[in-house]
């Protein structure tokens, strides 16, 4: 989180210059290199609307990463090939650069941020496909061998450096607090298959009538805090994943969401049915004649698949959320919303209940 502010910071200070020297910026992957007559550095850049653009890299041009793991002389030695950049302070020179037989139109960067790099590690899929890995500071993308990108993978964000508005974050916290919450997180670990999402990814790719207009597919895995009082801390675990069949190139998502409640003392995981002051198949039959679920059926269906982390707490209200998949006869998730009535308080330990309810 700390990285991506930087990054923020630097990117709207170039952005403010450029505008106030009537330029502009360019961004894309660079995928070839040069000297011009001049003895200037150049790279030729492919951009993300497809077209191919030539950068003048001068003594002046500034060339930088917010990613500190990034090596940037050794990318600069082998002229930025294979990175992905964007240029700022960028401006037409009177100068045409020969890429594949044809002019190019040249522009002179006064700074080059370098996003992210082609990985040198690969990873085969059991038909023997080698997807490249282009490394980012906040994630992975995989590509297929002619270059399409597949998949994005963002790492997973929360619950530390992670904050949401009137809502106390685990920062507020004692280490004491904090380091057990962080370890319960790091032992759970993703909350999905990167390998199989990439399989589909690139099944999808192969399968599609026009694998051109294939569209990047994308997963996250974000953790922050949901609540909070004297006693307990909740959070919500939100996980986008590509949404198959509704798409055929696989750019629509689904999301998962999973609530998690810890004592605010020292930091011990609490199941979250003993939030409740009675069993929870109790709770929850309670609660679906609150939301008015009257359907025998379902009501047997959210019985058999109620699980701790489907209770979500919020200031406001409470969630018990059924994600995708886990009610025969929903195509979508299932969710119910109930404020802190009366009806619902008659189940929830007083200690429970979190800050902003009014209760």
């Amino acid at each position: 989180m700390k990285k991506l502010s930087i990054f923020i910071l630097a990117l709207c200070c170039l952005m403010l210059c450029a505008c106030g020297d009537r330029l502009h910026s360019l961004s894309g992957k660079v995928v070839a290199s040069g000297m011009t007559e001049e003895e200037n550095s150049y790279c030729i850049l492919s951009t993300y609307e497809g077209k191919k653009t030539g950068i003048i890299i001068t003594e002046e041009t500034r060339i930088y990463s917010v990613d500190q793991d990034i090596n940037i002389q050794t990318l600069k030695e082998r002229g930025l090939v294979d990175t992905a950049v964007w240029a700022a302070g960028v401006k037409a020179r009177d100068e045409r650069l020969t890429h594949e037989g044809r002019k190019i139109t040249a522009y002179e960067a006064s700074d080059i941020d370098i996003a992210g790099y082609l990985s040198e590690d690969t990873v085969t899929l059991p038909d023997g496909a080698k997807m490249n890995i282009w490394q980012y500071y906040d994630g992975v993308i995989y590509t297929a061998p002619n270059g399409t990108e597949l998949l994005s993978v963002r790492y997973p964000m929360g619950p530390d450096n992670s904050y949401v508005g009137e809502v106390e974050s685990l920062d507020d916290l004692e280490e004491k607090v904090k380091s057990p919450v962080l370890e319960f997180y790091r032992q759970r670990g993703v909350l999905y298959d990167e390998m199989a999402e990439l399989e589909k990814a690139y099944g999808a790719f192969v399968k599609a009538a026009d694998p051109a207009n294939y569209r990047l597919r994308h997963i996250s895995q974000d953790v922050s805090p949901s609540a909070s009082n004297e006693r307990v801390m909740c959070f919500i675990t939100t996980v986008m994943l590509p949404l198959d069949g509704a798409d055929p190139y696989g750019a629509n998502v689904h999301e998962l969401r999973s609530g998690q409640a810890f004592d605010k003392t020292t930091g011990e995981h609490i199941n979250s049915f003993d939030l409740f002051s009675c069993p929870p198949t109790e709770a929850l039959r309670r609660m679906m004649d609150i939301a008015g679920v009257t359907d025998p059926a379902l009501r047997e269906e959210l019985e058999q698949a109620f699980e701790p982390e489907c209770v979500i707490l919020f200031p406001d209200n409470l969630e018990v959320c059924f994600n995708k998949g886990t009610l025969p006869s929903q195509q979508h998730g299932y969710m119910l919303g109930l404020d802190y009535d009366d009806r619902l308080l008659e189940i929830l330990h007083p200690w429970a209940v979190p800050f902003g309810s009014d209760k």
